[in-house]
């Protein structure tokens, strides 16, 4: 890309704001237009892990090196994972974390500080508005579905230092999985995936795994508010899309 040309980004998640970012560290001038009228994926505050056992050094350190600060929330100690027969597996590291809990939506989300990053280094963040045309670099999300989540926010008692993923084929069919984010001591993220055209209601395999696992941890009486998701995960042959990159969720990641 010639540095005197602008670079023009479809979509302001999480891969149009960290492509913004190293461009405009590079010395590039960059304006993304994101359709919706905020930032991310979604207005409500959710929970994910950036996990640290796919790298060599610790992940947050690595983001750092490539120009990215992330606004983590909590540092993982331990996972533990349920299994539909009874036996409970433990994940830890005595080095590093497990890895690192990040906000999505909510003022206090990844995607707002990595626009204030964007921002900083000149980023135009053009917000309500859907670029017509050919754009640089294609952020713009999901390009087919393949799995959808459920989740739920509850208020409770919980240890932001523990993660817990849940395994069973009668609560949690086919993808076969459930799990417990906190937020902090006094929230957290309840969530269940599973492949689109299962027959099966998602929220009531929620509602089931919530009993058979987390039945003295999580009432119903302190639900907080509920919402959907949707991912990818289908990788396309080629990176190039008429000429334009395509990044993030739109190449299946």
């Amino acid at each position: 890309m010639e540095k005197h040309k602008e670079i023009i980004i479809a979509g302001a998640g999480l891969s149009g704001l960290v492509s913004a970012i190293n461009l405009a560290n590079a010395g590039f001038k960059v304006k993304i237009y994101e359709k919706n009228d905020f930032i991310g994926q979604q207005k409500q505050e959710t929970v994910q892990l950036i996990p640290n056992w796919f790298n060599k050094q610790d992940v947050i350190q690595e983001l750092e090196q490539c120009g990215i600060k992330v606004n983590w929330l909590n540092k993982l100690k331990r996972v533990e994972i349920y299994l539909d027969n009874s036996r409970k597996l433990v994940l830890y590291c005595k080095k590093v974390p497990i890895g690192y809990t990040i906000l999505r939506g909510g003022e206090n989300s990844i995607e707002k500080n990595l626009a204030k990053q964007a921002e900083n280094l000149g980023v135009e963040i053009i917000l309500g508005v859907k670029h017509e045309g050919k754009a640089d670099i294609v952020a713009t999300g999901v390009s087919k579905i393949l799995t959808v989540g459920f989740a739920r926010i509850y208020k409770g008692d919980f240890d932001p230092e523990i993660a817990k993923v849940f395994f069973s084929p009668a609560q949690t069919p086919t993808i076969g999985y459930a799990y417990l984010f906190p937020h902090n001591k006094k929230l957290a993220t309840f969530k269940i995936s599973k492949k689109i055209g299962e027959t099966a209601d998602i929220r009531i395999n929620l509602m089931l795994a919530r009993d058979k696992y987390l039945a003295d941890k999580i009432l119903e009486k302190n639900f907080v508010y509920e919402f959907g998701t949707k991912r990818s995960f289908n990788v396309p042959e080629t990176a190039m899309d008429n000429a334009s990159y395509i990044v993030g969720e739109a190449a299946g990641f």
